[in-house]
């Protein structure tokens, strides 16, 4: 999710639907630095999924990502497989980049930077549609996991992870 928030120190906005994410989003740190400003960084990734061993590798890293402050959503309809950003309300971005490492050096990626109002309003109430079909991710229910699911969500980042130093990839 390419993301940078407001630098004028206002309360701001970052949101955004994807596929999962395979390891630690590139970006995420300088999102993450967003959060001591007040931004609001909401993220829905896919309750179902055609690739579980990413969503796998993407549940290892979510307490480290609630930990940042980030909300969490899973969806809960179908396979979400839509990847876009939505900043401060002031200016989108769609396309088919993947935020894992991979999609920063081994994948083919484009995405599309919106600044129409009407475009931007448009996929607000998109995001505002698919969080009411989502449920929040929460440290009770990731401590709830058994002691297997986390090995296994463990093992598949740690495959991926090294997957992506092979092909000579890198988070930021």
């Amino acid at each position: 999710m390419p993301a940078t928030a407001r630098r004028s120190g206002e309360r701001g906005s970052a949101s955004g639907s994807r596929t999962p994410i395979s390891s630690r989003p590139p970006g995420c740190s300088r999102i993450s630095s967003t959060r001591p400003r007040g931004v609001d960084v909401q993220i829905i990734l896919p309750g179902e999924t055609d690739l579980p061993i990413i969503k796998r590798a993407a549940r290892a890293e979510h307490a480290a990502w609630l930990d940042r402050g980030f909300t969490i959503f899973e969806y809960q309809r179908d396979v979400l497989h839509s990847k876009f950003a939505l900043v401060d309300g002031d200016w989108c971005t769609i396309g088919t980049f993947n935020a894992n490492p991979s999609s920063l050096s081994a994948v083919n990626e484009v995405n599309l930077f919106v600044f129409d109002p009407a475009f931007v309003a448009q996929v607000a109430d998109l995001f505002s549609r698919d969080r009411a079909d989502s449920r929040p991710v929460t440290r009770g229910a990731l401590a709830a996991r058994s002691l297997p699911g986390k090995a296994a969500d463990w093992l598949a980042h740690g495959a991926l992870s090294l997957l992506d130093k092979l092909v000579k990839t890198s988070p930021d």
